[in-house]
């Protein structure tokens, strides 16, 4: 079989799965399906087809998987080109390969090459073909991938795969690994490695999804296992070199790490094989990149050096001395291998071809490869590694020529003589090394930069010796053994310049360490005295023990410590990991719903309703659910009053924190009985006595529904995505027989509260009273929309709900390049478009909205409560005044400006009002009360990735997110006439509209949504006409500057061009 046809199986098994994950995008198996067809189609019309080389530079993206299986639809072969090679790497590779058609990114800088097309790889580019699978003549034995690897000659050269490689590793995949739709695989590997390709096809052949892992998570490995801690990436393919700086506790989801690109140590299997499955791989580009493979044992491996393992199905090896006669067992000789996995040669280079694949000595119809690699066979029949037979070396995980670097050096005008040898550092890692001969020393820095021009980085020597002549064998050899160990100390140099402070002193130790040189000054360059992507992650990591943080990509732009060290930065104390218990100030959101009076202030919740149809374990239900309420201390709240004093309290780990029901559902009403018992459940809560936290648990015959029920007063949106996020990885880890682990606690809703309260009077909030002044003295207080003496107070019965969504195409825009116009952000659009529809509904010349936001602002220095549960929202009164309608641009500057003036996102207003001194807040009149509220949510998708934890088809009795059906009790207050709530999910800006129906009517609400939304359509495509974008006042550093005197500017400047034409 193809692998696109492999692919497209899993599509049929798993449409609606996850395929593939990048940042924050994904696609489910069946978008991406579709769009590779779309694209296919596309590349059909530019003439692609069987044996074709199409090449793909992009950086590491969705788009990047959805051209491989593009181009492997249409029948072509991609080559994958690194967009950080030189450029005259990337050159040499499209002229040798004869790319006609290149697929590429907007913002990539490309080559011109005669002949060559370029596509950008965008949506537009294909979005109006087809989504259908193309019916396509490949077959297994047809071209499928390029991979260009180090050369001898000085030029790398190309491997020519097919698919039938690939399709072989299948088996092992899915027989010995067990890859299913459970696993969530990590993107590692460049994608001009063709490790690339294992972790792509080992993923989308089984169902399981693809993370793709940001580069600049990669450079830093405390970040990398955050990532992969957080995501519960299962399946890891590593180099050594990089798996060594990983702690194994860190990553308790991974379940298998693979090894391959270099030779392993019994330290690292040891290291790791007792947490997860420890497999070691094996294998050369030309035998489809995987040969052997050898499971560690998850006893202790006492072994000197670690096995390659035994030969993957359809693959067969031989040992062989020089004469290719078979050596015995226990000898050294050199590998060779045949199966269906072999290349089909060397593109262009038919002499190396007939070199390294060359017909068995025995069996002349069988085509073995030459490895060039040392093997013997242990007596397990397992195969060790024993070096190579040329000046072939692995660093890294890349195949290196030494001779490729040699040839480039010797174009280099001074150098007469060169060798270049893999050395040991003190790391017991191995380097290169560059001896040259020349009249006089030459500058490293001169050579490092010529040799960057054409080789990539990984590819540049750590060390540069300048030897007067070779030292040679009596054979008239060069005498490696000969070569001097290269040393440098590098304090003596004239430009060397001393620390001037401590942490620079700090970070030139460190550096000296690391790079294994003398003394270091803070203009010496990282790379230039022999830096790499590993040592960068070394310096990151010692960094880290002295609690500074440098990501260490910045060490490619700023690589002296002159520069890097104003990026470090400090890690602050570690958060109380301890229990928090006892009183805890009330928060102004919180002061907020105590002052509603609110009749059923029990029956106000935040609430999910999940679905697994496979059941769930009861008691690891409850043993998670006990190790959350341990661990998020806000769920153990109670609100107690003390004379007539209301206290909010933290208690201790009790049966009385959390409630937990289970119910067998009858066959019959099975949606009613659920239904009704949620209502139950939701009205239940006691705030005085506790719980706040109720899980429900319902049996039903075709599976299990499971309510996560808690009160709002400790829980917001955010807070119940932490939440869902530890409770789904816990009862994995339960369920799966391992430990528990959770992400170290943030900083506590209790040390929030405090801080909070000391905040109120300080120094900070007094500046900002005078905008709160003015805004009371702009707004007329005698306006009201639909407060009537005449009705009572509406109560949630009253309360209706109309709801529309912008099509996905303008959801695109208004998420993306509508901002490029007036640099704005999506609460500008969508509340200057609701400004417009208000005025045209009502005919008023301003109204207050309130406006609400998630309120984790970092106005409070050293605090950190990215994972603290609680109720954080912020809200404030926002005047929206009413401008000529006919002039958007007035609209959408005065709206963002209006908006970007406020004090701290507003966090301040409820602060001043519920938690400052009477006489800090006197000369504030806190009347208003906004009639509409306004809440843009984000987005809301995907609620939970896990299998075990899906949203119910009954989840509309307890939503999670904007609407909350169930949550709130029918009895209480409405606070707002009108609610206006954004969200996005399904890719469609969705948006409700709540309104109280005993003031406002279903017809005015019509109208109000009808103008809304074209209003907002009206801005976006006003916006995407701006060809040019226009700044505004808040896009300044400089304060208090207003639209006049930009314009004022503006016209000056225009003035002075003008004069000079």
């Amino acid at each position: 079989m193809t692998i696109h046809s492999l692919f497209e199986k899993q599509v049929v098994a798993n449409s609606d799965h996850p395929a593939v994950v990048s940042c924050e995008k994904y696609l489910t198996y069946r978008e991406l399906n579709e769009k590779s067809n779309q694209l296919a189609e596309v590349l059909v019309e530019h003439n692609v087809c069987t044996g074709c080389i199409v090449g793909i530079m992009m950086e590491r993206s969705v788009d990047m998987i959805i051209a491989v299986l593009a181009v492997l639809k249409s029948g072509g072969a991609y080559l994958a080109v690194d967009p950080g090679y030189p450029e005259e790497r990337i050159r040499f590779m499209l002229s040798d390969s004869n790319v006609k058609l290149l697929l590429t990114q907007q913002h990539l800088k490309t080559p011109n090459h005669p002949g060559l097309s370029k596509l950008i790889m965008t949506e537009q580019l294909y979005c109006n073909r087809s989504t259908d699978n193309l019916e396509r003549n490949v077959c297994s034995s047809d071209l499928a991938y390029l991979i260009y690897t180090s050369g001898s000659t000085g030029q790398p050269k190309g491997t020519l795969l097919e698919h039938k490689g690939i399709e072989n590793l299948q088996s092992i995949w899915a027989n010995n690994f067990h890859i299913t739709s459970k696993d969530r695989i990590g993107q590692f590997a460049s994608f001009s490695f063709d490790a690339s390709v294992w972790e792509l096809f080992m993923a989308l052949f089984n169902g399981a999804t693809l993370y793709i892992i940001p580069q600049k998570i990669i450079h830093d490995p405390i970040d990398f296992e955050s990532y992969v801690s957080e995501n519960m990436i299962t399946v890891l393919t590593l180099p050594p070199s990089y798996a060594v700086y990983l702690e194994a506790s860190h990553i308790s989801d991974l379940r298998l790490l693979i090894t391959a690109g270099s030779s392993s140590s019994s330290n690292l299997v040891n290291q790791w094989s007792p947490c997860t499955t420890y497999v070691n791989a094996y294998g050369p580009t030309e035998a489809s990149i995987c040969a052997s493979l050898w499971v560690a044992p998850s006893a202790y491996f006492e072994g000197n050096s670690v096995p390659i393992g035994l030969s993957l199905p359809n693959t067969h090896f031989f040992i062989f001395d020089e004469q290719l006669n078979p050596v015995d067992a226990g000898e050294i000789g050199e590998l060779f291998i045949s199966g269906c996995g072999l290349a089909r040669g060397y593109l262009n280079r038919p002499e190396l071809t007939k070199q390294k694949f060359i017909q068995h000595p025995r069996i002349p119809e069988i085509t073995i490869y030459r490895t060039g690699d040392l093997v013997r066979m242990l007596p397990d029949g397992n195969l060790e590694y024993r070096g190579r037979m040329d000046q072939q070396v692995k660093i890294r995980g890349h195949r290196i020529e030494l001779e490729e670097i040699e040839a480039i050096l010797l174009k280099y005008k001074e150098i007469t003589e060169v060798v270049v040898q893999a050395i040991r550092d003190e790391q017991d890692q191995l380097q290169l090394c560059a001896y040259y001969v020349a009249q006089n020393t030459i500058s490293t820095t001169e050579l490092r930069q010529f040799i960057r021009q054409e080789l990539p980085i990984y590819m540049m020597p750590t060390y540069f010796v300048y030897l007067s002549e070779l030292p040679m064998t009596i054979n008239g050899k060069v005498d490696r053994k000969a070569l001097p160990m290269p040393t440098r100390d590098l304090s003596e140099q004239s430009n060397h310049h001393q620390p001037r402070t401590n942490l620079e002193e700090l970070l030139c130790l460190l550096m000296s360490e690391v790079l294994g040189v003398g003394q270091v000054g803070i203009y010496d360059n990282f790379y230039d005295l022999g830096g790499d992507s590993i040592k960068a992650i070394q310096l990151s990591a010692k960094l880290n023990s002295h609690n500074l943080k440098l990501g260490s990509h910045h060490l490619l732009k700023q690589p002296t410590i002159a520069q890097f060290g104003q990026s470090i930065q400090q890690i602050h104390r570690k958060s109380d990991q301890g229990k928090i218990l006892g009183n805890v100030p009330l928060t102004p959101i919180q002061h907020w719903f105590f002052t509603k009076k609110l009749t059923d202030k029990h029956h106000w919740n935040q609430s999910v309703l999940f679905y697994n149809p496979e059941r769930y374990e009861t008691e690891a239900l409850l043993r998670v659910l006990k190790t959350l309420v341990e661990h998020h201390d806000a769920l153990r709240m109670t609100y107690q009053m003390e004379g007539s004093i209301l206290k909010q309290v933290n208690m201790d780990v009790s049966p009385e924190v959390f409630g937990f029901n289970v119910f067998d559902v009858p066959h019959e009403d099975e949606e009613k009985f659920i239904i009704d018992q949620i209502s139950e459940i939701q009205g239940s809560k006691s705030l005085e006595k506790g719980p706040l936290v109720h899980l429900g648990l319902f049996r039903s015959k075709s599976g299990d529904h499971l309510l996560l029920s808690i009160h709002h007063l400790v829980m917001d949106g955010i807070s119940l995505r932490i939440l869902i996020e530890d409770f789904s990885k816990s009862y994995e880890q339960i369920i799966k027989g391992r430990k528990v682990i959770l992400q170290g606690k943030t900083d506590s809703y209790q040390k929030w509260a405090e801080a909070l309260k000391n905040y109120s009077y300080s120094k900070e909030i007094v500046k900002h009273i005078p905008y709160w002044l003015n805004f009371n003295a702009k707004v007329n207080q005698e306006l009201l929309l639909w407060k009537n003496d005449q009705v009572q107070v509406s109560t949630q019965r009253n309360k209706r709900n109309l709801k529309f969504a912008l099509s996905k195409e303008n959801t695109k825009w208004v998420l993306g390049q509508v901002h490029h116009a007036y640099n704005t952000d999506i609460n500008d659009v969508l509340i200057t478009a609701l400004g417009i529809a208000l005025y045209d509904w009502l005919e008023v010349k301003q109204v207050v909205i309130n406006m609400e936001s998630h309120g984790r602002t970092d106005i409070l220095p050293d605090m950190n409560i990215t994972r603290t549960v609680g109720w954080f929202t912020s809200q404030c009164p926002v005047l929206l005044c009413m401008y000529e309608p006919d002039n958007l641009s007035d609209w959408i500057i005065k709206t963002k400006e209006n908006l970007r003036t406020i004090p701290n996102k507003g966090l301040d207003y409820e602060v001043l009002k519920y938690l400052s001194t009477e006489s800090l807040r006197a000369p504030l009149v806190f009347s208003i009360e906004p009639e509409i509220n306004f809440n843009y949510l984000g987005q809301l998708d995907p609620i939970s990735s896990s299998p075990y934890f899906q949203l119910s088809s009954y989840s509309s009795a307890a939503s999670f997110g904007p609407e909350g059906l169930g949550n709130i009790s029918p009895n209480n207050e409405l606070c707002y006439a009108l609610e206006i709530t954004g969200y996005i999910t399904g890719d469609q800006l969705h948006l409700s509209i709540g309104y109280d129906s005993a003031r406002i009517s279903g017809q005015e609400i019509q109208h109000l949504a009808e103008g809304y939304e074209k209003q907002l359509i009206r801005i976006i495509q006003h916006c995407i006409d701006k060809k040019e974008q226009l700044r505004t006042p808040s896009d300044f550093t400089l304060k208090n500057l207003k639209e006049e005197d930009l314009d004022m500017i503006y016209d000056v400047l225009l003035s002075s061009l003008n004069s000079k034409h």
